[in-house]
């Protein structure tokens, strides 16, 4: 295996492309415990995916990913493939039809997913991210409100959505957007990507993400309310449907505003 393309470092990974025998490839190499902790995570969440990809309708395909020691590897998109967004150039995010059918379909299936049928490290990480997650967005509130961006009294209306949907659960994706999506310019299928966050999750996290990165960094706020209206469609239950989404974004939200504020 020969580097021939430096991309980044990060979460204790050095990630880059590589020449092999049978071509090129994309691999993420830990370099720290964290990033081992990091490439293992992806490897299970992407196995996972591909897997069952292959015995259902995803909307998306998943990539096969193979591990060899520290190395996490996968197959390399070639020039057949065009990627419907660049994080650092919003212009160049595709427009919501170019993907909404695969991921609704996604979105769907992966309330289907038996969440007693998934790999023991799946479940045993979604069991460490549950005792997380609450915890977490009522410091991030905190953070808020010491810095002056929320209002105390405003805490207990925004933990409150988060409260109902605790067990309220499914296998999600942690990064359905479009610059994580690849589209074949042959068989028009779409490759979705970077999986590495993946797992066990509030029931509408992937939604909640999608919402607020369309509105947040894309400024395509009509595309998100397109986007809400025909993932409601697709729920039988309209009120399941609100207290799902509400509390993700509720969840979310406080999380993200946890992080860009700038500390006095």
């Amino acid at each position: 295996m020969h580097e021939v393309k430096f991309i980044k470092e990060n979460f204790g990974t050095r990630i880059f492309i590589a020449e092999t025998e049978q071509g090129k490839v994309f691999v993420k190499e830990a370099l720290t415990d964290e990033g081992q902790g990091m490439i293992l995570r992806e490897y299970n969440n992407q196995k996972f995916l591909f897997e069952t990809s292959q015995k259902m309708n995803l909307g998306f395909v998943f990539l096969e990913p193979r591990l060899e020691g520290n190395k996490l590897i996968l197959s390399c998109l070639d020039e057949n493939y065009k990627w419907l967004g660049n994080i650092a150039n919003k212009k160049t995010i595709e427009p919501l039809e170019k993907y909404l059918e695969p991921m609704i379909i996604f979105l769907k299936a992966c309330q289907k997913i038996n969440l007693d049928d998934l790999p023991e490290a799946i479940k045993e990480d979604g069991r460490l991210r549950k005792q997380h997650a609450f915890s977490k967005i009522s410091v991030d509130l905190d953070y808020l409100i010491s810095v002056g961006v929320l209002e105390k009294k405003f805490k207990a209306e925004l933990i409150s959505p988060v409260e109902r949907i605790l067990d309220k659960n499914a296998f999600q994706h942690h990064d359905v957007v479009p610059w994580h999506m690849a589209k074949n310019q042959i068989t028009r299928k779409i490759v979705l990507i970077d999986s590495g966050w993946a797992g066990i999750s509030f029931a509408l996290y992937d939604a909640a993400y999608f919402i607020l990165q369309m509105i947040g960094y894309g400024e395509r706020e009509d595309e998100a309310k397109k986007f809400i209206s025909a993932l409601k469609e697709d729920f039988s239950d309209s009120t399941l449907f609100d207290e799902l989404l509400s509390g993700a974004l509720a969840y979310r939200g406080g999380a993200f505003d946890g992080r860009i504020t700038p500390k006095k």
